[in-house]
């Protein structure tokens, strides 16, 4: 955590460190950005790993282009040992927000055979995210997914409502994002099981908020 001293500056070759001397280890909550997170996303000793937290990644890319590459979910996507994953959850850090064809990667991936959890929090791409996860048919395996601190819209929600998986999800979490009375009526109406507190303006406040779970 970033609230403890010795984490701070924590690299991912020591998170793989860490696993290799602890193989029983299977939940790893890392809530601190950690330099070249993509080696722990890509490695074999995510095998060991169902859950996995990564909050307050800020990793700034080297291409200089001001694009934000602090959480390179394909890496996590294309990774063979993914497989035991049950849990996933992203909240990016400050002046950091989650791709849009990061997600995408991660939607389609097929290492992910056990992913029940999912939550991708501090996300700029609005409605344009229910296509692809309409499409992967991701929201047939999951039984939660948190999509708060976004900018959905009830376009937005019209489009999961008219989804027959939405339905089977037990938790659909779209707190803090930009619907109206409307939106969250029409997926109660489908009998899409959904939690929706805090909606905000189409805004970017939200973007500086901390899930403080």
């Amino acid at each position: 955590s970033t609230m403890v001293d010795p984490f701070g500056e924590t690299t991912a070759q020591q998170l793989l460190d860490l696993l290799a001397n602890n193989p029983r280890l299977d939940e790893l909550y890392l809530n601190t950005q950690i330099e070249a997170i993509d080696g722990l996303f890509a490695s074999p000793a995510l095998k060991q790993v169902r859950v996995l937290q990564y909050y307050f990644g800020t990793e700034y890319g080297a291409d200089g282009d001001n694009h934000w590459t602090g959480y390179p979910l394909s890496a996590l996507a294309q990774n063979p040992a993914a497989t035991n994953l049950t849990t996933l959850r992203f909240h990016p850090g400050r002046d950091t927000t989650l791709d849009l064809g990061e997600v995408t990667a991660l939607l389609n991936s097929p290492r992910l055979p056990k992913l029940e959890h999912l939550q991708l929090h501090m996300t700029t791409f609005g409605d344009d995210v229910c296509e692809p996860l309409i499409a992967s048919g991701v929201l047939g395996r999951l039984k939660t997914l948190d999509l708060g601190y976004g900018n959905m819209t009830d376009a937005g929600a019209r489009l999961l409502a008219a989804s027959a998986d939405a339905k089977r999800l037990e938790v659909l979490n779209l707190s803090r994002n930009a619907l109206t009375g409307a939106g969250v009526a029409a997926l109660k109406k489908a009998g899409v099981r959904v939690v929706a507190d805090g909606q905000h303006p189409a805004d970017e406040e939200y973007l500086y908020e901390v899930d403080r779970e």
